[in-house]
């Protein structure tokens, strides 16, 4: 349909806000999945899947160019799950929106879900309406009061964030709150004129390579297999080839529907049923469908780092996290690094990071800190591998967290840098990362061989494989710099080779007042014994994590 410019629009919210009844109200069409139609759905009286439905009306002046062909505005609604159970659906559908609709009961106001899903909104779109349910409920008398009072509170809420200039209509889906009830809904057509007001043209990429999320699947007796989702990029038209990669199997399009309207082509941001031949619809629930090989199963990845400052705990290393990619969402250990300096901030396999060992955004004070200033990067490695595509986005939670407490369970997000598909990556790949922890050792000099000669202890254990150390560089504490030559004896002291001249006049007079002090002590003779301190030394090194060849230098 090149006539029609398609916009979908995630209904999110807490559950029982009254998202599904809003969808009913606004919606012309209703796709196969839609207003929880699912069985289990109307066993729990929730919303437990992503449901479609759809508007069309004629295009808004404003969207009208000199040349253009577009005539209508189609709004193809999201309807989430509200439920926290069900986040990891949430995260899914949010994937797929251009504007968001929030809906609040404004008997309740902000919940833990309408925070998660404000979130969701600033990672994946950029507009959103913000949607007062329920005033119905409120005596009218106290109606206009209210709702002044809980928008001027939106409006605080949202100042900081990108929606600080998000309209807010106030309206009553369902009156009575029954879907039998005879009472006409109040303000939806202010909010459909909401819509449509700030409707904007997305950015498109429709000559790069198909991406198409499937959110379901069903067989239809004689015709075949429909997968119904939305196209996420490029562009799909009758007879061509698509591949289902979780399947690892190739399907030619035999036809295309948008809201039970055939067409021959569609193009990113379209709703879409596409039916293929001989495809078990069992087999394939939701996932991916995409050109043939643009797809790739990864066992490890990198992105960069971007935390979500709701959430309330620091982010650690080796710590695991649940990872959503896609429809997916899997199990995954992180790696935090950052850059070694503040103006580098694109990874680069060839530098050098710094292991992170705990991430935190700002100090005690609430201010953010100085590491902050260098761009950092988090490593996954998933228990699953799981199915990518070339800068798709990512998404760390920690879903485990307890959902009836007031936390925020999303942690980071970022868009895929890099994937290692070899499923011995620990062997093939990690090895070129360099990232390294910076260490500090100190020693003291044991005793002085010659000027140029020192034997150093306190610094290594006698097991510890003194290889690795030879050819570093120490200082020491009266000034001179000395390189380690190797192991001496089988306690863990080392050989250093005193660098420039040797050591000064003052450090061998003060090494032989110690030496005299220390006979002295054994002697009994106090009155010969020194109180100098002894002469330390320090030695400073990067420790690679994965580099197997060369894991210690300076």
């Amino acid at each position: 349909m090149e006539d029609t410019l398609n916009l979908n629009i995630g209904i999110l919210g807490h559950v029982d806000s009254g998202k599904t009844s809003l969808a009913k109200r606004i919606s012309q069409i209703a796709s196969t999945a839609s207003f929880d139609k699912n069985p289990q759905s109307q066993e729990r009286g929730i919303t437990i899947d992503l449901g479609f439905s759809s508007l069309k009306c004629p295009i808004p002046e404003h969207l009208k160019g000199p040349n253009d062909k577009l005539q209508h505005l189609q709004f193809t609604f999201v309807d989430c799950p509200g439920h926290a159970s069900l986040l990891r659906t949430v995260i899914g559908g949010a994937q797929i929106i251009d504007m968001i609709i929030l809906v609040l009961d404004i008997c309740k106001g902000i919940q833990t879900q309408t925070a998660e899903c404000l979130i969701l909104g600033e990672v994946f779109c950029r507009r959103m309406v913000v949607v007062l349910n329920k005033i119905d409920m409120i005596p009218e008398e106290k109606r206009a009061l209210t709702i002044q009072k809980m928008s001027k509170r939106m409006h605080l809420t949202l100042k900081d964030s990108i929606f600080k200039d998000s309209p807010i209509v106030s309206l009553a889906a369902n009156p009575g709150g029954s879907d039998n009830s005879s009472q006409m809904p109040v303000g939806i057509d202010n909010l459909i004129e909401v819509l449509k007001s700030h409707a904007e043209i997305p950015e498109r990429c429709p000559d790069k390579p198909l991406l198409f999320a499937v959110d379901h699947c069903f067989g239809i007796r004689g015709q075949g297999t429909v997968l119904t989702g939305t196209v996420l990029q490029g562009s799909v038209s009758l007879g061509d080839d698509i591949e289902i990669p979780s399947l690892k199997i190739l399907k030619k399009v035999k036809s295309m529907q948008m809201f039970r309207q055939n067409v021959n082509t569609a193009k990113q941001g379209d709703r879409l049923g596409i039916c293929v031949k001989q495809l078990d619809s069992n087999k394939f629930e939701r996932g991916i469908v995409c050109s043939p090989s643009y797809s790739s199963t990864i066992h490890a990845a990198i992105i960069p780092l971007n935390f979500i400052k709701y959430f309330k705990s620091h982010l650690n290393s080796h710590t695991k996290f649940h990872i959503s990619i896609g429809y997916e969402t899997v199990i995954a250990r992180v790696t935090i690094f950052r850059s070694c300096t503040v103006e580098d901030s694109n990874f680069d396999v060839g530098k050098e990071y710094v292991y992170v060992k705990e991430f935190c955004h700002v100090d005690t004070n609430g201010k953010e800190v100085d590491d902050m200033k260098f761009k950092h990067f988090m490593l996954i490695e998933f228990e699953t591998a799981v199915l990518t595509t070339p800068n798709c986005l990512v998404i760390g939670s920690r879903l485990d967290m307890d959902m009836h407490k007031n936390n925020c369970r999303l942690a980071f997000w970022g868009s895929l840098i890099l994937g290692f598909t070899d499923k011995n990556y620990s062997k093939t790949d990690l090895p070129n990362l360099r990232i390294f922890s910076s260490k500090t050792k100190v020693g003291t000099i044991d005793r002085v061989v010659d000027r140029y000669t020192v034997i150093g202890k306190n610094i290594f254990k006698k097991d510890t494989n003194l290889a690795f150390f030879v050819g570093l560089e120490v200082g020491f504490s009266t000034g001179e710099m000395g390189i380690i030559e190797g192991g001496f004896g089988q306690s863990g002291k080392i050989k250093i080779a005193v660098k420039s001249g040797g050591l000064s006049e003052g450090t061998m007079n003060r090494m032989e007042g110690k030496k005299k002090g220390k006979a002295a002590k054994d002697s009994g003779d106090t009155n010969e014994v020194t109180n100098s301190e002894p002469i330390r030394f320090t030695l400073s090194f990067k420790k690679f994590k994965y580099v197997t060849n060369k894991k210690i230098t300076q």
